[in-house]
């Protein structure tokens, strides 16, 4: 797919569903390995999950729409959150570029732990299907196009280990106060990385956005933090009341600024 000379919209896509299966470079950063005596604790903050909610999102890249996205957030049983998200390219992009892609996601309610993840992303020439599955020591994982047989699961073993979506559920549970800083370990697509979240000091009081900036990091199967090649740093945006809802979504990539800006919904506080 790396030969389409329209990357935006997939590397959009892939970001917005905080999935990042973004190539490391193979050399190890100078990073202490005291980052792993630093996690945050398993616990999520005192913010409840959020009611069953559908949102939809307009996606960009620089200063062009690219696409949509649309988020159903349901509690199926009272120990199981899920969120199920749909994102298409539209208008001009989507001649260029055809992508309809569909993640389902399923998450603990206590202690917000992941369960699993199924995610399907249909191209113009090929469907591919990712299956994310999480236990208490860590995940299995298998990617690979619809035609051809699933491949053996690929095993990474450490705890605490989030999903991305239970990560964005475990920081919007926090009381997210200026200088708060967060950092865990996160499983994406077919890679972990380490995430760090610092909510700025710089937010005036009663403002109606919590603004979060964040830096991943790629962990090796040494737990060696190496380089994103194409990742440089992202910020996400938090409605500052009770609902918490994600407002938006920024990324700056190799391509430029990519981003998502949630739709205004009639329920919203």
């Amino acid at each position: 797919m790396d030969a389409i000379p329209m990357p935006a919209p997939r590397k959009l896509i892939l970001f917005f569903s905080l999935l990042l299966p973004l190539s490391p470079l193979s050399t190890p950063l100078a990073f202490s390995q005291d980052w792993l005596n630093s996690l945050s604790p398993k616990s999520p903050g005192p913010f409840p999950p959020p009611p069953n909610d559908r949102s939809t999102y307009v996606l960009g890249w620089s200063v062009f729409k690219v696409g949509e996205a649309a988020l159903h957030f349901s509690r199926p049983q009272p120990h199981k959150l899920r969120l199920l998200s749909e994102i298409h390219t539209r208008g001009t992009v989507r001649a260029l570029f055809q992508l309809d892609a569909e993640s389902l996601s399923e998450t603990l309610a206590q202690g917000l732990r992941p369960l699993s993840i199924h995610q399907s992303e249909a191209y113009s020439d090929e469907t591919l299907l990712s299956k994310l599955q999480f236990d208490s020591h860590g995940v299995s994982q298998q990617r690979h196009a619809e035609q051809r047989p699933a491949p053996k699961p690929k095993r990474f073993n450490f705890d605490p280990l989030f999903s991305p979506q239970a990560a964005l559920l475990w920081l919007r549970s926090q009381k997210l106060q200026p200088g708060e800083v967060h950092r865990l370990v996160v499983y994406a697509s077919s890679a972990p990385y380490l995430l760090d979240a610092r909510v700025t000091d710089d937010t005036p009081p009663g403002n109606a956005r919590i603004r979060v900036p964040i830096h991943l990091t790629a962990l090796n199967e040494q737990l060696q933090p190496v380089k994103y090649r194409k990742f440089r740093s992202a910020c996400l945006w938090f409605s500052n009341n009770t609902r918490r809802d994600l407002v938006r979504v920024e990324a700056d990539v190799f391509i430029g600024k990519v981003w998502a800006q949630r739709t205004p919904s009639p329920n919203a506080e």
